[in-house]
């Protein structure tokens, strides 16, 4: 049986579903999968959406020294892998061991799983074009989607090499759970939803402006706030804010059932496939740092992406919501999108990889 190490730095709840169906997949395939992560620091936890113990016995939590930004995690007995999959980023330093490892004895074999360069990154320094010439120091690349595939094939990663997984979340009981919330008749034509860590690239500006005048035109009467973190002070009283902090499950999927469309106007990531899950249009601005999830955007089909203004946003909010033939087909085709980019086809595109990359990802 082949033996595989997915490192993370530490476990997002959202990931649970990934790393439990992956295992599932891959022992079909012979291959035993292993998770090792760390616990956060205080920065990171106060996301509240952190695993603190293994949740399962495949999964396994390692000490870790954080020095600033870098990390050391203490992973034992990593020679006995046959592939370790790591985060794509300078800052790991047990990264470096590996490389070195694989360069001298050629194992364990190692692949990156990443974005390809930072895409919250203001400038191209000397750590993206560090990060851009390691692409190539690995076996294999994890994409998290199409267009990352094409730029890491561009930098010089050989296309054989490289697996497009379609970065996902696990949806399918959340969208049942909306669904059934919506039953009950919860869904409201004036009522919009943030959900989202609570930080500077959320632009949480332009979200409070954009609902003052929607709320100030009267086209919406709430705006329905879900996440944590350090800018959760900003949020003052007002008629129109319904705050309700870090929410999951059933919690979650209410707000969502209640709400007519996402209006995220920051960094848009993962997010946005349960914006796709509960039918509801994405609104977000053109911004040079989203996550590479924006790919899943397709304007006028499935949401919006405006210029960053408040005013710009609340016009594009409300001529979707004024406009019920325009809405209904951006609410069909946020459902259409969940459907592509599924969790289901993400554990197959892992999983096709990592096997792949176990068979035919040499040391050059």
């Amino acid at each position: 049986m082949k033996r595989v190490l997915i490192i993370q730095d530490v476990l997002k709840q959202y990931r649970l579903a990934l790393f439990d169906s992956l295992h599932d997949a891959l022992r079909l395939q012979n291959i035993e999968l292993t998770v090792a992560f760390s616990l956060p620091d205080n920065k990171e936890r106060s996301k509240q959406d952190n695993i603190l113990t293994s949740p399962n016995a495949f999964y396994q939590r390692v000490p870790v020294l954080r020095m600033g930004k870098l990390t050391w995690q203490r992973v034992g007995g990593l020679s006995n892998y046959d592939l370790v999959i790591v985060e794509q980023a300078n800052r790991h330093l047990l990264t470096y061991a590996l490389m070195i490892s694989r360069r001298l004895i050629g194992q364990p074999k190692l692949a990156w799983w990443g974005h390809g360069h930072n895409h919250q990154s203001r400038y191209t320094g000397w750590r993206e074009k560090f990060k851009a010439a390691m692409l190539t120091q690995a076996d294999w690349f994890f994409a998290y989607t199409d267009k990352v595939a094409s730029s890491v094939e561009a930098s010089g990663m050989p296309a054989s090499r490289i697996s497009s997984v379609n970065n996902s979340v696990d949806t399918q009981k959340f969208a049942e759970q909306v669904k059934n919330y919506r039953l009950a008749g919860l869904q409201q034509a004036d009522t919009v939803l943030f959900c989202g860590a609570l930080y500077q690239d959320k632009r949480l500006d332009l979200l409070f402006d954009a609902a003052e005048h929607l709320y100030k035109r009267g086209v919406i009467s709430r705006l329905i706030v879900l996440g944590a973190g350090p800018l959760e002070t900003l949020l003052k009283p007002s008629p129109w804010l319904d705050y309700r902090g870090a929410r999951f499950g059933e919690d979650k999927a209410k707000a969502y059932a209640e709400a007519s469309l996402v209006l995220n106007p920051g960094l848009t990531g993962l997010a946005i496939l349960d914006a796709f899950a509960a039918g509801l249009p994405y609104v977000t601005c053109e911004l040079p740092y989203h996550s590479p999830e924006i790919a899943y955007l397709s304007p006028d089909e499935n949401g919006l992406i405006v210029s960053p203004s408040a005013t710009l946003l609340a016009d594009a909010v409300t001529n979707l919501l004024e406009n019920p033939e325009t809405y209904q087909h951006c609410a069909k085709g946020a459902l259409e999108s969940a459907e592509r980019f599924g969790m289901p086809a993400m554990v197959e595109r892992f999983s096709r990889g990592i096997g792949d990359c176990l068979l035919e990802g040499v040391l050059k």
